[in-house]
């Protein structure tokens, strides 16, 4: 039978039951439900050429045609959800909770399944997404230069029961110009969303979380704004780490890279670093003196970091560290002690 759900019943299913998108690919691609396997009743060209008949000819006869285009493809879409769904259990969407998900319910119910069809299709599950960011939230940023281990400790925070979102996992890329090295293809901005309120969802409101200091943008991706205003107002705990240190991680961790890789990487950032400091440090990495390269480059990414740090509303917010070591689970026993006694303070 065929069940129309509201997109918190969805949610609550999400993990109880799979999840079929039966939009086209384009759709899917640009942005869909995490977790949802895109199994299209009709291909961009297919429903291209479907909307052109509905404006022309009407609903009827954008109906017969759908009907002609889709009935060769029916087996094979039961068929592939049979294979994710032996149980026979399942939950649909198309764009708006219309017609495509509708008549591929049917289609299931026919065959034996037990069908929920997302009322409002996944336009409904944006517009959720998009209202969880505006809730203000209870959070605590973890801050540091360049290099200072911030992911590292971030994630170990885990270990004390902290809750987390890596940002930066999320969105693929490590935030610098350097950052994109041996990652997957960048998501689109809808899908980063998405992904973003799928881990906001899974945590709890009531309690802190824990997200690292990050400019406007990761990489291509921006932070979606009402997220952003809550991170930029949220208390700091900033980890001052020596240079040397900062380096030593640095190198150690895009030292492995072509060194042709690393010289166009500092190209793109060769108008705040200057000519000079450019033309030199390019000259570091040909002769394999990375730490030294390193130093000059850092010099943009302290002024960077701090000039920003500097813009928050309130600097009464920021809570400095000393360390001198790269021991993160020592380090972050630090952190959760500080922040035991500032998160309450007004």
């Amino acid at each position: 039978m065929e069940n129309i759900i509201d997109i918190k019943q969805f949610l609550e299913y999400k993990t109880k039951y799979p999840i079929i998108d039966v939009r086209s690919q384009s759709e899917y691609l640009k942005g869909h439900i995490p977790g949802a396997v895109n199994i299209p009743v009709l291909t961009d060209e297919e429903r291209h050429k479907i909307g052109f008949i509905y404006k022309k000819n009407g609903r009827d006869y954008a109906i017969l045609k759908g009907l002609e285009l889709v009935g060769p493809n029916l087996r094979s879409i039961v068929s592939r959800i049979q294979k994710i769904s032996p149980e026979k259990n399942i939950m649909l969407h198309c764009w708006r909770g219309g017609m495509r998900s509708s008549s591929v319910s049917w289609l299931l119910n026919f065959c034996g399944f037990n069908s929920f069809v997302l009322n409002g299709g996944y336009k409904s599950f944006r517009n959720y997404a998009l209202q969880l960011f505006e809730k203000p939230r209870k959070i605590l940023i973890l801050g540091g230069k360049t290099g200072s281990g911030k992911t590292h400790l971030i994630n170990m925070l885990c270990q004390f029961e902290e809750q987390i979102i890596d940002l930066e996992k999320l969105a693929f890329h490590k935030g610098s110009a350097f950052g994109g090295y041996e990652q997957p293809k960048s998501l689109t901005q809808e899908q980063f969303e998405n992904e973003l309120a799928f881990k906001l969802m899974e945590t709890n409101e009531n309690k802190y979380l824990w997200l690292e200091d990050e400019s406007r943008t990761i990489g291509s991706l921006s932070i979606p704004n009402p997220l952003w205003e809550n991170m930029r107002k949220a208390k700091v705990i900033f980890i001052e780490v020596p240079i040397n240190i900062r380096v030593e991680n640095i190198v150690s961790e895009y030292g492995l890279y072509e060194k042709e890789k690393l010289q166009t990487s500092l190209q793109e950032i060769s108008k705040r670093l200057g000519g000079l400091n450019t033309k030199i440090a390019d000259e570091y990495i040909s002769n394999n003196q990375l730490d030294k390269a390193c130093e000059i480059i850092l010099q943009y990414y302290d002024k960077a970091y701090l000039c920003g740090l500097s813009r928050r509303e309130n600097s009464e917010n920021i809570y400095y560290l000393s360390i001198n070591n790269n021991h993160y689970y020592d380090t972050a026993g630090k952190i959760i002690e500080i922040a035991s006694t500032v998160k309450d303070k007004n």
